[in-house]
Formats: structure tokens, sequence, C-alpha cells
């Protein structure tokens, strides 16, 4: 029997994570894979060691092993804490330790009880990158995977070459070329079904095929697991002809996931655009998650796939609920970069370039989306928010989550789309959508972005559920959306969204429509350019339980067709701080309720131009400030304006400004038939002159009740107006009387 030096010669140890010593420490050792005690010695001659063996104030021993022994040695502090444990380590002197050029030549040599290790220099050659360490196991009847297990030519029943380390491996030690013309994918998937827990594909470029319809690797109920590169690339020679999901990472129930720095290229599809064969329905989901997966990380740069990361299914519930998502993906060409059933608590990062739709939600909370989008084939919405079945006649809305999406300048986009919306699929009871902030950007010109608008509220639930007699219902609920951004079209001549750049409508027929509440549009700016606009904003809200409030918006001189109950304050649609307001149209019935707060609105025949109004009301009882804008051109003795002044109003006063100067007049007054210069009598008649309330006859006592509707009268002082034209605002109040 011989005794050699330990490979670590005298050893030195020291406390984990420092330079101290590890004085008084307690090495355990044992026969390799076991806890069966094993010898050391201290010397050449064969003088055991204690076991364990108390390490000196140094933190050093004299070890010396056993040639003909494998051991496992666990390292202790003096307190007993673990500070490693290694396995299958031999003596300087074994005789075990045999060197290979290749896997090849390893499988032609069995192992023994002395020669029970091996080393390969490379995979097929010496310094191919493929070469490792292994042990033999003479018991093993492993499956030989052309990696981590080998089984020599010569044995028929047990002995495996096994090797040392199982945990982290690589596709150069499977045989993998890596060099970006030979197909590698039986080598990689040989290396993914090996078990490890830590997968390195290097730097190097792999050619893969994958097939239709299957998993190219599959994880289940992994508690670690890290597939890593340094800007690998997988390129895929296969056309995908099936709809059905082929999935390169299929992960299902796996937790503390970790995947970065691998990239995918795919075949690309001859026609993009087509409805059923184009981007989004063929080709491969990079990472599929199911049964509640969590703890996952994903970055990559993909080229033309079907989905970047895919978790859950739309018809089967059970398979969703991951969370503690971290998603990254830029895809060229990629359907989907994220879809998303189900899931909650994750962060999703998307850079989508002629894609189907950038992002879909289906039920799913909490979570931070943020979304860069140039192109879009087919789907009319980039980032889509909608509900999941949770059981039969079941389902879940989105909530809690905040959405960013920015046009990185669309050439290719569908006609009357948008950036980011909700769309409803299910018309289940209970369905609800709750805190969800949307913020949207772009500019666009004649062939950029020209008809892709901001947000959307829809449902088309008939259509995919047939037993779905409407789209909407009172049991669907919205409570707290809130949408911001800018809309610029500055540099645009040409006409623009041809449905509503803003376009909620929660309403089928009737009262089947659904419950809203908290609906908040702040600092939302729409930038014209000399481009017509086909179409208003619609903000259909048919079972409105509040007020729709609009804080720091600017419209772009767009119309508001606004639809609510008539039921009185609190409903209806409040204006703060708003600006260029065209009209705002109560879509069904005058008696909506509107309240602007200094807020400009810059069309004149607006009926419900409330400015400044505040409502302050009990049991709907209370005072309404109203101001109504009218222009009035000037022409003979005198020019009036019928019913002007609306019956029961208090007026507090009148003003106005001269908008085109006054001829053939010396001065004008601004009054009644009764007293024709109740609010005004004056001789300046020059453009953009003004007259208020200051301007008033000294024996008008304002403010003044007036019981019938009372036309205003502007006349001419001593000849007839020949040219001219006046802007006059009323201000009056209104008070209503209690509800039953």
């Amino acid at each position: 029997m011989a005794y050699s030096l330990s490979p670590w010669l005298k050893p030195r140890f020291f406390i984990t994570g420092t330079n101290r010593p590890l004085a008084g420490g307690l090495m355990y050792t044992y026969k390799a894979g076991t806890t069966d005690p094993a010898t050391t010695y201290s010397d050449d001659a064969g003088t055991p060691n204690t076991n364990p063996i108390q390490l000196d104030s140094d933190g050093q021993c004299d070890l010396f092993l056993d040639d003909a022994v494998s051991y496992r040695i666990i390292l202790k502090n003096s307190s007993g804490v673990t500070q490693f444990d290694k396995d299958r380590i031999a003596s300087l002197g074994s005789t075990q330790v045999q060197s290979f050029n290749s896997i090849a030549a390893l499988r032609l040599r069995s192992g023994t009880s002395i020669a029970n290790a091996a080393k390969t220099l490379g995979y097929y050659s010496a310094g191919d990158g493929g070469g490792n360490s292994f042990y033999w196991d003479s018991t093993s009847t492993a499956t030989d995977n052309a990696g981590t297990v080998i089984k020599p030519t010569a044995v028929s029943g047990a002995g495996r070459w096994i090797a040392i380390d199982t945990t982290k491996v690589n596709p150069l030690q499977f045989g993998a070329y890596g060099d970006s013309s030979t197909d590698d994918s039986y080598a990689i998937k040989n290396m993914l079904s090996c078990g490890a827990s830590v997968f390195d594909f290097l730097d190097k470029q792999y050619l893969i095929s994958t097939t239709n319809g299957a998993n190219f690797s599959s994880f289940t109920s992994k508690t670690k697991l890290t597939i890593k590169g340094e800007g690998a690339l997988l390129t895929d020679t296969t056309t995908h002809t099936s709809s059905g999901f082929t999935i390169l990472f299929s992960l299902d129930a796996c937790s503390n996931v970790d995947i970065y720095g691998v990239n995918y290229k795919g075949e690309q599809l001859a026609s993009p655009s087509d409805p059923t064969n184009g981007i989004g329905y063929k080709g491969v989901t990079f990472v599929n998650l199911k049964n509640a997966c969590s703890n996952v990380k994903v970055k990559a740069f993909l080229t033309d796939a079907r989905y970047g990361v895919r978790s859950g299914d739309y018809s089967t519930s059970s398979e969703g609920y991951s969370y503690n998502l971290d998603i990254d993906i830029t895809g060229l060409r990629v359907g989907y970069t994220s879809a998303l059933y189900l899931a909650q608590d994750f962060r999703i990062y998307s850079y989508s370039v002629d894609g189907h739709r950038a992002v879909y939600l289906a039920g799913c909370q909490r979570g931070e989306v943020d979304a860069h989008v140039k192109n879009q084939y087919i789907a009319p919405i980039q980032v889509l928010l909608t509900d999941a079945k949770t059981g039969t006649g079941t389902s879940r809305g989105c909530a809690n989550i905040n959405t960013t999406v920015r046009d990185m300048g669309s050439t290719t986009f569908v006609a009357n789309s948008w950036l980011c919306g909700i769309a409803q699929s299910r018309v289940d009871p209970g369905t609800t959508y709750a805190d969800l902030n949307f913020h949207v950007y772009l500019k666009s010109t004649d062939s950029v972005a020209s008809t892709l608008g901001a947000f959307v509220i829809s449902s088309s639930a008939k259509t995919y559920e047939p037993s779905y007699p409407y789209n909407w219902e009172q049991t669907i609920v919205f409570k707290n959306i809130s949408v911001s951004g800018v809309i610029d079209r500055s540099e645009q001549t040409t006409a623009t969204h041809g449905v509503g750049e803003v376009y909620l409508s929660t309403i089928d027929t009737g009262t089947h429509y659904a419950t809203s509440s908290g609906f908040n549009f702040n600092q939302l700016k729409i930038i014209n350019g000399t481009g017509s606009n086909p179409r208003d904003l619609y903000f259909l809200l048919d079972g409105l339980t509040d007020s729709c409030k609009f804080n720091q918006c600017d419209f772009g001189n767009y119309t508001l067709e606004c639809r609510a109950p008539v039921t009185g304050w609190p409903v209806g649609f409040i204006f703060n701080d708003c600006n260029t307001i065209t009209r705002t149209t109560a879509n069904t019935s005058s008696a909506v309720p509107f309240a602007f707060n200094n807020t400009n609105i810059s069309d004149l025949t607006q009926p419900l131009a409330y400015a400044k109004m505040n409502s302050a009301t009990v049991k709907s009882a209370g005072l309404r400030t109203i101001t109504i804008v009218k222009d009035i051109t000037l022409t003979g003795a005198s020019v009036s304006f019928t019913s002007f002044i609306p019956a029961g109003a208090t007026v507090l006063g009148v003003s106005g400004i001269v908008t085109t100067a006054i001829t053939g007049a010396t001065g004008y007054t601004v009054g009644v038939a009764a007293e024709v210069a109740r609010y005004v009598n004056t001789n300046t008649l020059t453009l953009g002159s003004t007259f208020t309330t200051a301007n008033q006859s000294a024996t008008e006592l304002s403010p003044r009740v007036y019981l019938s509707f009372t036309d205003i009268v502007v006349t001419a002082k001593t000849s007839n107006f020949t040219a001219g034209a006046l802007r006059v605002a009323l201000t009056y109040t209104t008070i209503s009387a209690p509800s039953l």
C-alpha cells in the first residue's frame, strides 16, 4: 500500500469568504459518494490521522491519501458549520486517473478499482473544448447520454464513466460543434435532459432543428435552473407548418430559473400578414411556463419566433398562475414577445419590431409593462389586456398593472389600430378590471403611424364565444382606469384614425353594458396636424357610477362624444385644467352632467359649455354656474340673438370682445329689448377691444333673474352697422330642485 500527498500538498484552509485561517476546523473523510469513514494519514509511512482531523491554529494539517481510495472530504468549522463538501478526491500518487483525447477513446476503456478516474482532453479531439473529468462507477447502469454518462463499448451490464461535475455542463461536452453549420440538435437535447442545473451555451453559434408541435427540451419541478450563454445563438432550420406549439425550453412547475445570453433565430415566414398562417400563428415558443412557475428571469434577442415567453393557456386555467417573472425580450418578427395567462407579480420589457402583438396579458395581476413597438401585423392592439378563464363560467380580468407603450416609427401597421387597450373576450359575471394605468406615446407623419391610435376598450365576446348573447353585461366591472400620454400629429397632413384616437365603448345595446367607475385621463395630449380627423374621441360609459375625469388634457380641437347614465351628479364628465376641446356631446342625452373647471372650449356652438362650473348638490339640489359664448355678426340698426338668456337664469353678467372691427356705427350697446344698454354702452370699435361687467349700465342691479327666455340685443349708435362682429359671453346660474 502506498500513500501520497493529497492534491493540496500540506493544505491550509480559510474561513469561508475571508483570508483568516480556519483555526480548529474539523475535516471528516469518507469513501467517495458515501458517509462510510475512510482513513487518511499524516505521513507517507501510513500513520493514521484522527477522523475528523483537527486543523492547527494556522488552519493546516498533514494529509496523505491512500492511492487506491477515492475520498469524500467534508470540512467544518469548530462550531460544526460546513465549509465545503468535496467528492471524488484522489491522491497525487494515484494511478487511477487516466487521460484520453476524446470520448470515443474513453469508450474503449473500462475502469477498475484502481484506475477509477479519467480525464478527456476534448470530445472529438484534444483541445476542441469538449473535455471533462469522470469517475468509474462499477455498479451504474445509467443510460449513456453521450456527455455525463459514458458506457464503455465492452460493457454489457453495469459499469459507467460518470462525470464528476453533473451540475454544470455545456453543449461541447455532449458533442456539439457550435460552428453554425453542423446540426447540433442531438447533442444539445442530450445536454438539456441530463439532469444538470446549469447549462452554459458559451459564446458559440449552434445549428438546430426543432419538430413541429413538440418540445425541444422539457424541465419539470426543477427548483433551480440556469440556461446561460455569452451571446450564444441557436439557429433553427425547421420550416414551421403546424399551428401546434413548438417549444424550445418548456418549464413545468419550475422555480428559480434564469435564462440569459442565449438567443434564437428561426425561419422567416413567407407571409407575415396572413391571418391564419402569418406571424403569431407559426413558429417556435422560446420559453413556455405552466403550472405556477415562479421566480423566472428571461432575457434574449429573438428573430422569427411565435412567442418569446408564454405562460399558461387560454383554455386550461390550471396551467397558469406563474408568478415573480422578469421578462426582457427584444424581438424581430416575433408574434408575441410575451403572452401571459393568469400570471402575477411580473415585469416585462418588450422591444418588438414587425410583430403580431407585442404583449398579451389575460387575467394578470400586479405587473409592469414597458413596450417599444415598431410595425405590426394582423392584431389591432399592440399591448392588450383581457380576461382569462378560471373555471366553468368564471373569468378574471387584469388588475394593478402599469403599462407604457411607445411607437418607434411604424410604417407597417393595421389600419385604425391602437397602441394599447382592453378587449373583453368573455362575459362571465364578476370579471373585473381594476387599477390599470396606461401611458402612450407616438409621433406620426403621412407615412408613419398615421392611423395608429392611443387607447381602446372594446368587446368581441359573442364573436369568440357564441353562447354569450351580448358583448357586455352589467356584471363586467371597470374600476380606476387611467390613461395619459402624447399623440403628436403635428407633421401629418393626411386623415387620422378612422375609429377614434381614444375609443371607449362599454355598451352593446340597451341595458347590456359594463359597470364602470374611477376613469381618469391625466395629461393626455393630442397635437393636431393639418390632416382631417374623421372620428371623434369616444367615451361611451353607459354604466358609469361616478365622474369620469379629464385632468390637464389637451385634445387638439377634437370633438368628445360622451355617454353616461342621466342620474345627475356625481355621475358625469369633469374637465379640470384642460385645453382645446372643440365640443363635448352627450351622445344620448343633453341631460348628462358636464363640469368644466379652468378649461378652454373652442367651439362657440357648444351647447354644454359650462366654463368653470363648480357643482355642489344635495339630493340633486344646488347651484350651477354656466357660461355660454356666442359669435354675433353685426349688420343694420340692431342684431338680436334669440333666447340667448334661458328661462330661470340668474344672470351674473355679460362680457364680450370685438372679433371683427366694427364700421358704420359710432358705437354700440348690449342689452335686452326693455333696456338696450343694460350691459354695455361703448364707442370702442377696434378689433380686440373688450367689455366686462365693469362697463354695464350704472342703473343695472346684477344679478338679475329672467323668468322667461330673453333675447340679447346689440344696437348701433348714430348710424347702422356696416361690418363687424362680437363674441359675447353670458354667465348665469341655475338652481335645481331636490330629487325624491
